[in-house]
């Protein structure tokens, strides 16, 4: 999976650098890959990226005119529409995938920028001006940044296996984080599989500056949990002009959209709020190996009536009969967080 990596530290430039190339090497999954590093010494940072060509994470490290700003990230970012910056900024840079509104909005609102940003995402912020480093994630943790320090290091990554490359101290089970997988079907809180290694907590905002880290998050759910509750018909109606307000920024792309497309009133509701875009969005359905199913069906007739083409991807013996490597990649990839549903 796409995804960031770095360490924090003051080893020579020289030995930081090496280190994060061969943390880079595990997350190169397919040869398709773009990837790409970068370092500013004098603030003991040396971090890279993976990502898939042509996806807006491609396109890092993202910098402001003078280059004091600089902006690493993984996931998907989408902008509020609120911000001044932003009314700057052309469509196609918002949402097909320019950088310039997320640093202009970084300028303008400073540490406030991190709430508005929306999506699922991870990220680090370097600022020159201020000396300050922002490793950050998104509101419910979906893309995960794995960490582990030492005396005078901090390592992170969005794949465990990146941080295992170079720490040979944390090539060992967490006891506790098995037991917990086995009995929950994954780990709890911040804990991992590997001994030593955590993940950042789900809205953080995580500050280092002058040798210290502060541990902050810019976001809780309780702030959601202290709004005013809505009747029913304020909450159906609201839901339905945020949800047509929102769809178009993920139909917005330099490629083409596939829209998994089944029978479910989830898929349809987004079909049923669809907007003209170009390039038109292309729908696809899984099925059997021998026929049709219910789903393909029923979605083969909904893309029709948006006037969509519609794919019918098939399961074929060769799936069943590689399965168990299928599987197994699955669970390399993902650093044991799926198994064989996931596969």
């Amino acid at each position: 999976m796409p995804g960031i990596l770095g360490i924090i530290g003051p080893r020579p430039p020289e030995q930081c650098q090496r280190l994060v190339r061969a943390m880079m090497t595990p997350m190169l999954h397919e040869p398709g890959y773009a990837s790409g590093s970068y370092s500013v010494p004098e603030l003991q940072i040396y971090c890279g990226w993976t990502a898939h060509q042509n996806s807006f994470a491609a396109q890092q490290i993202f910098t402001n005119r003078e280059g004091d700003i600089s902006l690493l990230i993984s996931g998907e970012c989408f902008p509020g529409g609120t911000a001044p910056a932003l009314a700057n900024s052309t469509e196609s840079e918002k949402v097909a995938g320019g950088s310039s509104w997320l640093i202009q909005l970084y300028e303008e609102q400073g540490e406030r920028f991190f709430e508005n940003l929306n999506g699922l995402f991870s990220g680090l912020l370097i600022d020159r001006r201020q000396r300050k480093l922002f490793l950050f994630n998104d509101r419910y943790g979906m893309e995960r940044i794995y960490w582990h320090e030492t005396d005078d290091e901090f390592y992170f990554a969005s794949e465990a296996k990146a941080l295992l490359s170079v720490l040979p101290q944390v090539r060992e089970f967490d006891l506790e984080g098995v037991v917990q997988l086995l009995t929950f079907g994954c780990t709890l809180g911040s804990r991992t599989l590997f001994r030593g290694v955590e993940t950042l907590p789900a809205g953080s905002l995580w500050c280092f500056e002058n040798k210290g880290r502060a541990k902050g998050k810019y976001f809780s759910p309780h702030r959601w949990e202290l709004q005013p509750i809505l009747s029913p018909e304020s909450f159906a109606k609201q839901f339905a002009e945020t949800f047509q307000t929102i769809l178009p920024r993920y139909l917005k792309s330099r490629s083409r959209v596939g829209i998994s497309l089944t029978a479910g009133i989830d898929s349809r509701l987004i079909m049923a709020c669809l907007r003209p875009s170009r390039p038109l969005p292309v729908c696809y359905t899984f099925c059997g190996q021998k026929r049709s199913t219910l789903d393909a069906r029923i979605a083969a007739q909904v893309a029709a009536a948006c006037s969509l083409e519609h794919l019918t991807l098939k399961l074929g013996r060769d799936f069943f009969e590689q399965f168990a490597t299928h599987a197994d990649k699955t669970v390399y990839v993902t650093d044991g967080s799926l198994g064989i549903t996931g596969a």
